[in-house]
């Protein structure tokens, strides 16, 4: 059941319910985890004015955050219903352009928005929604960032698209 198009990201909800991104069809699935049964379509194509899902992650708050990637925002929706709850972090705020696949709240409650085509992960209040830095500029060195992964060791680990400058193709 339902038509999965383009599937960008994957995560477990506090429900243990599976959630993907579907890109395609700018909605939001969930699945049973074990069973791997199709339940519904969580968020509906275009509520809140999503438009190319590409990440989500559950907040702090039981909400779901959803990387809406071709209007440049991070939507919020209810973490139970998948109800639009509003536009969590506007377009353009601290220049984040092209929100993907791994917004992840970080271990000091903030919201982590790699910024695919300015090369940067953004950091911003996790309460409010409110751009607080670039806190990472990977410029060249890591282009097109897509992932954040923060371990318990204090590193963090940044995934990218695209190659750095001076390598060549493989």
């Amino acid at each position: 059941g339902g038509s999965i198009s383009n599937p960008q990201a994957v995560t477990l909800g506090p429900d243990q319910k599976l959630y993907v991104a579907n890109e395609g069809a700018d909605n939001v699935l969930r699945y049973d985890a074990r069973t791997k049964q199709f339940i519904d379509v969580f968020v509906t194509t275009g509520s809140g004015g999503l438009n190319g899902p590409t990440g989500l992650t559950f907040g702090p708050d039981g909400n779901l955050y959803v990387a809406s990637f071709e209007t440049n925002q991070i939507l919020r929706y209810d973490g139970t219903t998948g109800a639009s709850l509003g536009v969590f972090v506007s377009a353009g705020s601290g220049f984040l352009n092209g929100p993907d696949v791994g917004i992840v709240f970080g271990p000091d409650g903030h919201l982590y928005v790699p910024s695919f085509f300015t090369n940067r992960v953004l950091k911003y209040n996790g309460s409010t929604g409110a751009f607080l830095s670039t806190f990472i500029n990977v410029g060249a060195a890591c282009p097109e960032p897509r992932t954040i992964i923060f371990y318990s060791d204090g590193n963090v680990y940044v995934s990218s698209a695209g190659r750095a400058q001076g390598q060549p193709d493989s």
